[in-house]
């Protein structure tokens, strides 16, 4: 997410998930964040706790 300039949604479909919000939850249970907060905050550490 840090390097594209694709939204959340074409990187989606772009990765072959059909809905984006699915996308969504799977980058958030793995990364510990939504797309958007990841490349806001430029990657970076897990998020933990709350």
């Amino acid at each position: 997410m840090l390097y594209s300039n694709l939204s959340v949604s074409e990187a989606a479909y772009h990765l072959g998930f059909s809905d984006p919000a699915y996308f969504s939850r799977f980058f958030k249970d793995r990364c510990g964040r939504s797309p958007r907060a990841y490349r806001a905050a430029g990657g970076g550490a897990r998020q933990t706790g709350a």
